[in-house]
């Protein structure tokens, strides 16, 4: 479980009690304006996910790879998440979301789609947070789509969240 800057009793970099969540498509480069605009939405391609964090991306990660999201893994895969604009608590973070994560979304097997986000709803931090499997498989579908934009637009994923 995900509490201020730990994640089941280990310090993470990354501030983690963040309510609101989007992700963006953008070069790393334009995180400065991305914090800096209130309307980065109607700026960038964006999805807007309340409540999708670090430990929620990086447990999908080993999901769409096939492998149980363990504790020490997924902390270890965090840090692969470079922080690129906001240092305090009081301000929006962007964080630029691993490649190979992108990679992964942007390749997802439509047949996997159920499977995985079945599993990802029944992940810890997303019952937490009352998902279900249709709402994990939406979202999941979602991401997919805008990694296939990223990745034809050859720019990348940021993970941008505000307290």
């Amino acid at each position: 479980m995900l509490v201020g800057n730990e994640y089941r009793g280990h310090h993470v970099a990354h501030p983690t009690k963040l309510m609101l969540s989007d992700i963006v498509v953008a070069l790393p480069a334009q995180a400065g304006e991305i914090t800096a605009r209130a309307s980065h939405t109607k700026t960038w391609p964006t999805l807007q996910a309340k409540n999708i964090d670090p430990v929620k991306l990086s447990t999908l990660a080993f999901l769409l790879r096939g492998l149980q999201p363990d504790d020490g893994p997924v902390i270890e895969y965090m840090k692969g998440f470079k922080e690129l604009r906001g240092t305090s608590e009081e301000e929006p973070v962007v964080l630029l979301i691993p490649s190979d994560l992108v990679d992964l979304l942007a390749t997802l097997d439509e047949n996997r789609l159920k499977s995985i986000s079945t599993s990802w709803a029944r992940t810890e931090e997303a019952t937490r947070d009352g998902w279900n499997a249709k709402e994990a498989e939406r979202l999941l579908v979602q991401l997919s789509q805008l990694a296939r934009s990223a990745k034809s637009q050859r720019k990348a994923l940021l993970l941008w969240l505000s307290p």
